[in-house]
């Protein structure tokens, strides 16, 4: 079975599936060309669309969603068992492209206790 994949920006490391995956079925993803599922993947779920190694921040919308935590291969589903965020979050690379030249997130200052907005519902 093939099935399409959204890749939402061209530095990203992973695409969403527009409908469930077996293992072994073929993705297409628009930028990359065909993948095949290394594992069941439910619709709406993420696929890796290149091998990223562990401690490599990963890209979705081309913003940092977390960092892996083990070796991913393409294809493979990105989820829980293989991405997290680290204990500092600033110290998560923000870097654009697919280099390993990456920047530092700065703090940024805290606004007064007055200025901050909040939701209550």
């Amino acid at each position: 079975m093939t099935v399409t994949a959204l890749r939402l920006g061209p530095d990203d490391d992973v695409a969403i599936v527009r409908s469930a995956l077996a293992a072994g079925d073929v993705v297409d993803v628009p930028g990359v060309g065909a993948l095949t599922s290394r594992a069941d993947v439910p619709a709406g779920h993420k696929i890796a669309v290149r091998d990223l190694p562990a401690g490599r921040p990963v890209r979705k919308y081309g913003h940092v969603i977390g960092v892996t935590t083990r070796d991913v291969a393409a294809g493979e589903h990105v989820h829980l068992q293989n991405l997290a965020m680290p204990d500092d979050p600033r110290a998560v690379a923000v870097g654009h492209g697919r280099d390993d030249a990456h920047q530092t997130v700065s703090p940024q200052p805290e606004l007064p206790a007055g200025r901050r907005r909040t939701f209550r519902g």
